[in-house]
């Protein structure tokens, strides 16, 4: 990977802790887990990112998931110290509105099959379904266990959410508002991070308590691969086009792999920067993102390109 450069994001206070990042329109959204803030990054054709113009709509509590709905100027963002999931409009940040939830709402996704909005409710270990045009909840789903991330299958209409402490996938319907399957991902221990290749039918899941990268076939049913990747790993991206898998954790390093077939292959652990967990793909440019903590200083973005 070719480092390109920093993007500088605003410093909101002594400790600046991001948690999930959003894409839409060659513009990044990145919530700050301590200020509240969610901030606005868009993004230039130049290469170290020294170009792109951030804006900030700051906001009380923690800010965590943002989910867009593509085509439309609506946007979500979970805060888990006052319950909530804020409604705020990508172009502007005007906040839209605030709909009550269950307690500690963390990672968010749009669901294109159902056209919901779909919330990771961690400690009560349940989803809550929201309508984006009514702005409430529809319902919650007991899930079994604390959800992570999810992926959303649209070919098959299923919600694929990591589950914590059960070291499990569980596919979850929207439309019976129940969980239709359970498997487990062992080896994996504590699964966070998931990413979904549709075309190949398979899920990949970081594990954050033993640093791997499980590799989960939709069609089999079971885990076909398993890799070490940089320590307590905590998201994973994919590149589609280049066939390149990205994760990064809380240890501070960033783990390449590439797929051959039914093969996968490291390529680089990339020394990064404490609690740089964070990170997205622009799989236009294929350039990769990745969210800096800071302490004292500004909390910055990282862009990487890939090499040839």
């Amino acid at each position: 990977m070719k480092f390109e450069g920093f993007i500088e994001l605003p410093k909101d206070r002594i400790l600046n802790i991001f948690d999930y990042m959003a894409l839409s329109n060659h513009t990044i959204f990145v919530g700050n887990m301590l200020s509240g803030s969610v901030v606005k990054v868009q993004l230039t054709n130049d290469h170290g990112g020294s170009g792109a113009s951030v804006s900030e709509q700051r906001g009380a509590g923690n800010a965590h998931g943002i989910a867009m709905i593509p085509g439309e100027d609506k946007a979500f963002v979970t805060r888990s110290a006052e319950n909530v999931v804020d409604v705020f409009q990508p172009s502007s940040l005007t906040l839209l509105g605030r709909i009550p939830i269950a307690d500690d709402a963390d990672a968010i996704i749009y669901d294109p099959a159902s056209r919901m909005i779909y919330v990771a409710n961690g400690t009560p270990k349940l989803a809550t379904i929201i309508d984006p045009v009514k702005l409430q909840t529809v319902a919650t789903i007991p899930l079994g266990g604390v959800p992570e991330y999810p992926a959303a299958d649209a070919q098959h209409g299923v919600i694929y959410q990591n589950l914590h402490d059960t070291n499990e996938i569980a596919a979850v319907d929207l439309k019976t508002g129940s969980v239709v399957g359970r498997w487990q991902l062992a080896p994996c221990v504590g699964p966070s991070g998931l990413a979904l290749d549709p075309v190949q039918s398979r899920l990949y899941a970081v594990c954050m308590g033993s640093s791997q990268l499980v590799v989960f076939s939709l069609e089999q049913h079971k885990v076909i691969a398993f890799l070490p990747v940089g320590g307590k790993p905590d998201s994973v991206a994919l590149d589609l086009e280049s066939h390149r898998i990205y994760t990064a954790g809380i240890q501070g390093v960033m783990t390449v792999i590439e797929q051959e077939g039914e093969d996968y292959r490291i390529l680089d652990n990339i020394h990064t920067h404490p609690f740089a967990h964070t990170l997205i793909v622009d799989p236009q440019t294929h350039r990769v993102y990745l969210t800096y903590a800071a302490l004292l200083s500004a909390p910055r973005i990282a862009v990487f390109s890939p090499k040839p």
